[in-house]
């Protein structure tokens, strides 16, 4: 049934329209009919269209990026702004940054520093201890005796 009503309003293109505008899966959903986890199961049964609903979710991320940046537009052009008007206002950036960090890694994921190595003085100084002597450690020419020398009374 849900398939017919997507047929009838235009197929799949408009839906994916829609995704890529970054408009919640559950509310396109909701305009045919169905449940968000329906319509999320009939975009993953066929390869082609989770390959496009990839790439519009990969687009939504785009828009939602560009709603965030409105959004801070708007709040600096407004007179008389209030606390409460900036607190809604980074929530709601917060929110669209999060979603396209989600919708699109690649471009708007967090990149995770390198893990920095510590250095302890202590594991470089048994380190050394516990490694085997190299070649340069190693006389090449055998050691003379020793010579025993005793002092004479004076």
């Amino acid at each position: 049934m849900v398939l017919a009503r997507i047929k009838a309003a235009g197929g799949w293109s408009p839906i994916f329209e829609r995704i890529a505008a970054g408009e919640a899966l559950s509310k396109i959903a909701k305009d045919y009919d169905c449940s968000r986890h329906t319509m999320y199961k009939l975009l993953h049964k066929k390869d082609a269209l989770w390959t496009l609903f990839q790439e519009a979710r990969r687009e939504s991320a785009m828009a939602l990026a560009e709603e965030a940046t409105d959004i801070v537009d708007d709040l600096a052009s407004r007179v008389g702004v209030t606390r409460e008007d900036v607190a809604l206002g980074k929530l709601r950036v917060e929110q669209r940054r999060w979603l396209a960090q989600a919708y699109d890694r690649e471009t708007f994921g967090i990149q995770q520093p390198a893990p920095q190595q510590q250095l302890s003085i202590g594991e470089l100084y048994l380190s050394v201890l516990q490694a085997p002597p190299t070649p340069k450690q190693i006389p090449s020419a055998p050691i003379p005796d020793a010579e025993i020398i005793t002092e004479q009374a004076i």
